[in-house]
C-alpha cells in the first residue's frame, strides 16, 4: 500500500517556522503510490500529507476524518508515517447543519495556531470548499497565517512519460479574499492602505521566498506604489491637505511606472486601479475649489468629523485669499474676526485678543460676503464643537441627525465664490 519513500529534497528547500499547524483530509477512495513533486522536492507516497509532513516538519497535523475514513487502512497507515498526528471527527456533510459542524470543527482545531498548512488533496465532495472558507474566515478574524493551501494533482501528471504529479500551491488564489477585502474597505471609506499593504508584499514575497522568485524576474515598482497608496491614505485620515496634495502627486507617478508590473503581478488590484486613479487624482491639485471638493469626499464616504475640521480651516484659507493675507501668521487674526462677525451680530462685545492685527478684521468686517460669512461661521463653529467634544455636551446633537446638518455646511460652502 505505501511504498519506500524516496525524499529529493532541495538544499533551498524553503524554511518554515516551527510553529505550523498541518490541516489535511482523508477520504476512502483507493489512494496509489506516486511521486509527488513540489518546487525540486520530491516523495514517492500514496498519501500527500506524508511528504507535506517530511518535507515542512509541522508540529502538528491534523486529520479531518469521518468514521469511514477512521476505520480504514490510510488512516492507520498515515497516522504511522507521521509524527503528532491528530484526529478530528467530522460527519458526512449530509445537511447544512452538518455542513456548520465541520466548520465549527475546523476553526477550533485551528484556532490559536500561529501559522498553518493546508492540504485539500485527498478531500471528499465539499470538504475542502469547507476547509477554505474556514480558513478564510480565520485569517481575517484571528490572523491565522495560511502558508500554504496544497492540492496534489495526481490526475495531471504524464503517466507514459513517468513525470511525477505536480503539488500545486493555491496560497495565491486565497489573497483573492484580501484583495476583496481591501478594495472593499477602498470603495466604503476611501482607505486604501490595504491595498498598498498587498502591493508591496508581492514585491517582498519575490526578495524572500526562492520558490516563488525561481526563475522569474521579480517586481521592483509595487512597493514604492503600495507605499504612496498608504502615506496618501495616512495623510487623508489625518486631514492634512499639503501632504494630500504631494503624495497624491505622487501617487499617480508611482501607478503609471507601476503599470506592467501590476499587469503581471498583481491581477485584483489592475480591477481597481482606474478607480483609485479617478479617486485620488483630483486631491492633487492645491486651489480652494479642489480643497472645497475633498470635503465633499470626506462627506461621501462618511468621514463627518473629518470634514468639519477640514470645512472650518478652509473657510478660514478663503478668507485669507478674499482680503490678500495669506500668511500663516495671519490666520489668528481671521479667525478672530470671523468670531467678532457673530458676536456683534448678537449685541456682543468681545474682548480684543492680544496680537490680533486691526486691519485684518476691519478687512474681514467690509467684505462683501460678510453675512454668508457670518452664517456659515455660525454653523460651522455650532457643528465641529459638537463632534470635537464627542457628545459630551449637556444639549448634544442627535447622531442621526449629523450626517445631514454636515452635508447642509457643505452647500453653504458651495455658495462662496472660489
Amino acid at each position: 500500500m505505501e511504498s519506500a519513500v524516496q525524499p529529493t529534497v532541495s538544499p533551498n528547500a524553503t524554511e518554515e517556522p516551527s510553529d505550523l499547524t498541518l490541516l489535511t483530509t482523508l477520504g476512502t477512495g483507493k489512494y496509489v503510490d506516486v511521486t509527488y513533486q513540489y518546487g525540486q522536492q520530491q516523495f514517492t507516497t500514496s498519501l500527500v500529507p506524508v511528504a507535506l509532513a517530511e518535507w515542512f516538519k509541522p508540529t502538528k497535523t491534523i486529520v479531518l476524518l469521518t468514521e469511514q475514513a477512521k476505520n480504514s487502512d490510510y488512516w492507520q497507515l498515515l497516522s504511522k508515517k507521521v509524527q503528532n498526528c491528530q484526529e478530528a471527527k467530522i460527519p458526512e456533510g449530509r445537511s447544512e447543519e452538518e455542513y456548520w459542524k465541520i466548520f465549527d470543527i475546523v476553526t477550533s482545531a485551528l484556532s490559536g495556531s500561529k501559522e498553518v498548512i493546508l492540504d485539500i488533496t485527498h478531500g471528499f465532495r465539499s470538504l475542502p470548499v469547507i476547509v477554505l472558507l474556514a480558513a478564510v474566515f480565520l485569517q481575517e478574524s484571528q490572523g491565522v497565517k495560511m502558508r500554504h493551501i496544497f492540492y496534489g494533482a495526481y490526475e495531471a501528471r504524464d503517466k507514459d512519460k513517468g513525470e511525477p504529479a505536480p503539488i500545486f500551491d493555491l496560497s495565491p488564489m486565497l489573497d483573492l479574499v484580501q484583495w476583496a477585502v481591501a478594495t472593499n474597505r477602498f470603495l466604503e471609506t476611501g482607505d486604501a492602505r490595504k491595498l498598498g499593504h498587498l502591493l508591496e508584499e508581492i514585491q517582498r514575497r519575490f526578495y524572500t521566498s526562492v520558490e516563488v522568485s525561481a526563475g522569474k524576474e521579480p517586481p521592483k515598482q509595487l512597493q514604492s506604489a503600495g507605499q504612496a497608496l498608504s502615506k496618501l491614505s495616512q495623510a487623508i485620515d489625518l486631514v492634512r491637505p499639503a501632504d494630500i496634495r504631494e503624495y497624491s502627486q505622487k501617487l499617480m507617478e508611482e501607478l503609471v511606472t507601476a503599470k506592467t508590473e501590476i499587469q503581471l503581478f498583481a491581477r485584483p488590484f489592475e480591477l481597481v486601479r482606474e478607480h483609485v486613479q479617478a479617486e485620488f487624482g483630483g486631491l492633487k491639485q492645491g486651489d480652494l475649489a479642489s480643497q472645497r471638493d475633498l470635503i465633499k469626499w470626506y462627506l461621501d464616504h462618511g468621514r463627518i468629523l473629518q470634514a468639519m475640521i477640514f470645512a472650518r480651516e478652509w473657510v478660514i484659507s478663503w478668507t485669507a485669499e478674499a482680503i490678500n493675507r495669506g500668511d500663516l501668521k495671519d490666520r489668528e487674526s481671521i479667525e478672530h474676526a470671523l468670531n467678532q462677525v457673530i458676536h456683534r451680530s448678537e449685541g456682543r462685545d468681545p474682548t480684543k485678543a492680544k496680537d490680533i492685527d486691526p486691519d485684518i478684521v476691519k478687512s474681514v468686517n467690509d467684505l462683501e460676503a460678510r453675512e454668508q460669512l457670518k452664517d456659515i461661521w455660525s454653523e460651522l463653529g455650532g457643528l465641529r464643537n459638537d463632534l470635537a467634544h464627542c457628545g459630551f455636551r449637556k444639549d448634544r446633537r442627535k447622531v442621526n441627525r449629523l450626517p445631514d446638518q454636515a452635508k447642509e455646511i457643505y452647500c453653504l460652502l458651495r455658495e462662496l465664490e472660489c
